[in-house]
């Protein structure tokens, strides 16, 4: 005698291998989404080392570092790297990974020229120090300090302590 049951599958079988692959989904776009704003950081401090070279090229050539006009804002429009880089020490600026083609965000890179104590701004004369900032996404890394000193126009943005919340600064300090 024949069965009356069918073979397929039932309807509940078929919502729960649904709900299963939906939060299998869910997960692997969360991933991927961490991954990108750590594969933007990896360019954001890339791009800052490639910074720091040209800015060393300049020194070797000029015997100090490009003057920045004026100091270090918390919330700048755009990148404050100097354009006197351009094109003899560095083949362009790099522009942030997420920066879009108008208006602001909170990710950019910052430069300051600064005298020789390492915490004065620099606006004219011989400027023997700098910092430069790099704003990331995903963690925090504040590189080793030329100096021990938290004070001037840069302390707020360059803390020592790991800040609450992004953009998280990584800071080069000559």
């Amino acid at each position: 005698m024949k069965s009356l049951r069918s073979r397929g599958f039932t309807l509940i079988e078929l919502l729960v291998v649904i709900a299963i692959i939906g939060l299998l989904a869910s997960i692997i776009l969360a991933s991927l989404n961490t991954a990108q704003q750590k594969g933007r950081d990896a360019r954001r401090i890339a791009d800052t080392k490639e910074i720091q070279l040209a800015l060393e090229l300049y020194y070797d050539a000029n015997s100090n570092y490009p003057i920045q006009g004026t100091a270090l804002s918390a919330t700048p429009s755009a990148s404050t790297i100097p354009t006197a880089l351009v094109p003899t020490y560095i083949s362009q600026m790099p522009q942030d990974p997420s920066q879009p083609g108008s208006g602001s965000s909170p990710y950019y890179y910052q430069y300051e020229s600064l005298a020789s104590d390492g915490v004065t701004a620099c606006s004219s004369g011989t400027c023997a120090d700098y910092v430069l900032i790099a704003h990331l996404e995903a963690g925090w890394n504040n590189s080793s300090w030329g100096t021990t000193s938290t004070t001037g126009s840069f302390s707020t943005l360059c803390p020592t302590t790991a800040p609450t919340g992004a953009p998280y600064p990584y800071c080069v300090h000559n």
